[in-house]
């Protein structure tokens, strides 16, 4: 168990590994979390079953009260490595809104100490990027960078605004129009139709990327019917027949994102997609969301952008947003966090 004093006169920080006694407490604090959403709640992570070894972590102040979350799992490929986590997105250091920059400082130290002290030689984290975040904050990332951490991968994402002013581009406008000419509809996904979208996505990204889905059918069938209201089907239709689909997670009420997306070739002739991804827009800022995430348009780690599909994404009127990996040692990072201090970067652990 790692403990850190904040000094000042503060109350010290305790980080204690999580086990399943801890289920409720962690979910009952996830909704007040800057960062975090349903992909980091228990009911989520559990569903990894023995997949994954949790190395989950809670940061608690002296009252014992959670300040802190921190979603992790042993690395598959490496036992003496932790990814915060390997079976989520992202996740990373998950902190209230009040969180000061020292005491997130102290709890990172906190936390690498306590990796450290099992032995863990390597610690990878894949934040939740700002543009998902419920508040925006850059305290985890900075604590990071102070830490000596080092970024590892850095994906580009496309986002839209929905707060602001939004223009479609002219060949955005025409796709969707020949969409309705050519007799497509739109209609909410039920149950039943999982089979023939979970087809439709497995041949596109085979065809198109060489790979398949990251969730089989059974898991998605599992977790769409596990979390009702975060997880949604929308579909495009042609006579009855199911021609473009796209799964959105709902990110509490600021943010929807469109987790898989495919269509049939019918469909990319006659632009159900274009059609299809700019009524889920419409939808998610009549509904009050703050922003709609495309995912990341970067491979090979972030090297390589895929110019098309950045392209395709930003004629919805979408920007972008950064999402860093980052890679660090937690012996090394909680001594460079412990020898910091007020005079070089204004706090004392």
């Amino acid at each position: 168990m790692g403990v850190g004093n904040l000094g000042g006169g503060r109350s010290q920080l305790k980080t204690v590994p999580f086990t399943s006694k801890d289920s409720s407490d962690w979910d009952n604090y996830l909704p007040h979390t800057a960062q975090g959403n349903f992909l980091h709640s228990r009911r989520f992570l559990n569903y990894h079953g023995d997949r994954f070894e949790d190395r989950s972590l809670v940061i608690k102040n002296d009252n014992d009260k959670i300040v802190a979350l921190f979603p992790a799992a042993t690395d598959p490929n490496d036992s003496k490595a932790v990814i915060s986590h390997p079976g989520t997105t992202h996740a990373g250091l998950l902190h209230g809104a009040s969180l000061r920059a020292v005491e997130a400082a102290a709890a990172f130290a906190n936390l690498c100490e306590s990796y450290a002290e099992a032995g863990v030689k390597k610690l990878t984290i894949k934040p939740v990027p700002g543009h998902l975040c419920r508040i925006l904050t850059g305290l985890e990332a900075w604590t990071y960078w102070r830490s000596g951490g080092e970024i590892t991968r850095f994906d580009l994402w496309n986002s839209t605004d929905l707060m602001g002013s939004r223009r479609l581009s002219k060949g955005q406008k025409w796709s969707m129009k020949k969409a309705r000419d050519a007799g497509i509809t739109l209609r909410d996904g039920q149950p039943k139709d999982l089979t023939s979208f979970y087809g439709i996505l497995c041949s596109a990204l085979e065809s198109r990327h060489n790979t398949q889905p990251v969730h089989s059918e059974k898991e998605l069938e599992f977790l769409i019917a596990s979390f009702t209201d975060e997880i949604s089907l929308r579909l495009a239709e042609h006579q009855g027949t199911i021609c473009g689909g796209v799964l959105l997670f709902k990110f509490g009420q600021h943010a929807i994102h469109s987790q898989y997306i495919a269509n049939t070739e019918f469909g990319r002739e006659n632009f159900a997609l274009n059609y299809l991804l700019e009524d889920c827009i419409s939808t998610a800022g009549s509904s009050g969301a703050r922003v709609f995430s495309f995912g990341a348009s970067t491979e090979s780690a972030g090297l390589t952008l895929n110019e098309g599909l950045y392209g395709f994404k930003a004629g919805f009127g979408a920007g972008s947003a950064s999402a860093p990996y980052w890679s660090l040692c937690p012996a090394s990072s909680a001594a460079t966090l412990r020898k910091a201090n007020s005079s070089v970067i204004g706090f004392v652990l």
